[in-house]
Order: C-alpha cells, then sequence, then structure tokens
C-alpha cells in the first residue's frame, strides 16, 4: 500500500467532519493551543485526517497505570512553522527505571506531514510485553488517515538502537553508520567483521545518498549487541511501498 501524492495544504479524503471538537473533548487532557490559532482553519490546512481521540484513550488506559507519580497529558498546536504535540508524561518522566512518557510530534514540510517519535518509556517491570507493539499499531493508523510522509526516530535509549533497526527503520546520517561499523570492527572477529563491512560497502557503493538499512545488520545474531548500544537517527518512508509493507506487518503482529 502506498501513500498518494497529497501535501500539507491539500484536504485528504479520510478527514474527519469535527476534529476540533473531538480535540477539545478528550477527558483529562489539556489543549494548548499557541499564537492565537484558528483551530479548524489550522487543522484543515496542514493536518487532515487528524483524529486525536484513539491516541489518547490508549495512552490512558495502556500507559496511565503504568504511572506512580502525577501524569501530565497535553496536546500541544502551534505555528509558526504548523506542528502538533502530543505529550502523555509521568513527573518521573526521565527517571529511567520508573518513567513513564509518550511523546510524538507532527510536523508539516514542503515534502507532507511527517512525526517525530519524540520519546518512549515505560517502567522496567513493565517492558517486554507487547506495550510498544499496541501503541504503534493505534498510532500507525492514525498516520494512515493523515496521510503521513515519514516516521523519524532517534534510536538512543536502552535497546533502541537494536530494535528500531528490527523494525525496518533506516539510519539517514552516515556518520552515525560509520560509528556503529567501527564499533563492530573493535568487537568482532575478523571474520564476522567481514560480512558487516560487506553490507555496508554495498550500500553505499551503489546508493550513497540513500538511507543505509540497518534491518540487515539487526537480523545478524552476532550485531544484537553492537546496536544496542548504538545511537542514530532514522526515518521510516510511508511512501515507500515496501517500507509500507514491512512496517504494516510489524505493527500488526
Amino acid at each position: 500500500m502506498a501513500f498518494g501524492g497529497n501535501m500539507c495544504e491539500i484536504r485528504h479524503l479520510c478527514f474527519f467532519i469535527h476534529p476540533v471538537s473531538l480535540l477539545m473533548e478528550i477527558p483529562g487532557f489539556v489543549v494548548k493551543v499557541e499564537n492565537g490559532l484558528d483551530v479548524k482553519a489550522f487543522l484543515e490546512k496542514n493536518f487532515p485526517g487528524f483524529n486525536p481521540t484513539e491516541v489518547s484513550a490508549q495512552a490512558d488506559a495502556l500507559l496511565g497505570p503504568m504511572a506512580i507519580t502525577a501524569i501530565t497529558r497535553k496536546w500541544t498546536l502551534t505555528d509558526p512553522p504548523p506542528h502538533i504535540n502530543f505529550y502523555f508524561g509521568s513527573k518521573d518522566a526521565f527517571v529511567e527505571k520508573t518513567g513513564v512518557c509518550l511523546s510524538r510530534t507532527f510536523r508539516c514540510t514542503e515534502q507532507g506531514v511527517v512525526v517525530h517519535h519524540d520519546y518512549f518509556t515505560i517502567p522496567e517491570q513493565h517492558r517486554h510485553q507487547g506495550t510498544g507493539i499496541k501503541i504503534l499499531k493505534s498510532w500507525f493508523d492514525l498516520y494512515v488517515a493523515m496521510n503521513i510522509r515519514k516516521i523519524l526516530v532517534h534510536a538512543t535509549l536502552e535497546d533502541g538502537g537494536y530494535v528500531w533497526a528490527r523494525v525496518g527503520f533506516k539510519a539517514t546520517r552516515r556518520d552515525e553508520v560509520d560509528k556503529i561499523l567501527a564499533r563492530a570492527k573493535r568487537e568482532l572477529t575478523t571474520e564476522r567483521f567481514s560480512v558487516i563491512q560487506g553490507y555496508y560497502d554495498d550500500h553505499y557503493n551503489n546508493f550513497v545518498d540513500q538511507p543505509f538499512p540497518l534491518e540487515y545488520w539487526a537480523r545478524i545474531s552476532y550485531m544484537k549487541s553492537v546496536l544496542k548500544a548504538s545511537s542514530w537517527h532514522g526515518q521510516i518512508d510511508l511512501t515507500n511501498e515496501s517500507e509500507m509493507t514491512n512496517f504494516n506487518k510489524y505493527v500488526s503482529q
């Protein structure tokens, strides 16, 4: 399934009839509107298809019970530049073992709307139980409705470098890929490193300006520890049929 060529300013057929009322009636959430925006016009022009209901309710249902401190629930709408931020976080959001935080930012660009996966963490005792997949699925459904062009991440939290690579995110900065390659050279045997180097050379010799598919490395068992310790910026291009299909399969499992 591939997306069409609609840009931010073009209305989308999936646009919901009452986005403003939906936004203003989400239980427990603060809606912050900056710079005196006309919310209806702002959403129709920049973010057609926007519907905050399901992802907001899901955050409350899944993440709320995990928090041991007070929770901030907020949607922020800003222009210029046009963007929408979702923030759901406990007071101890950035405490590694106990914090709860989910943050996403939609931005309108010349190429269309992109979404940044800013931050996601849950308490240690609740990890590896499928919560992340459930959240990705509901947000992905919203991305489809909004005709999102790209999903952007900075893979840097615990295991994030490995997890996002397995999901199919491609590294957008070659210097960061070089650092992962250098670490692999230090930690792997010469024979194993030659395999990793082969993927690197093949890609950049043929697709020098394109993001690097770290998934190739992530599917090699001895690269797991290397990638877990990595930090890199990546993307999934939802206008690419293959990337779109693979991501949909992942979140639907």
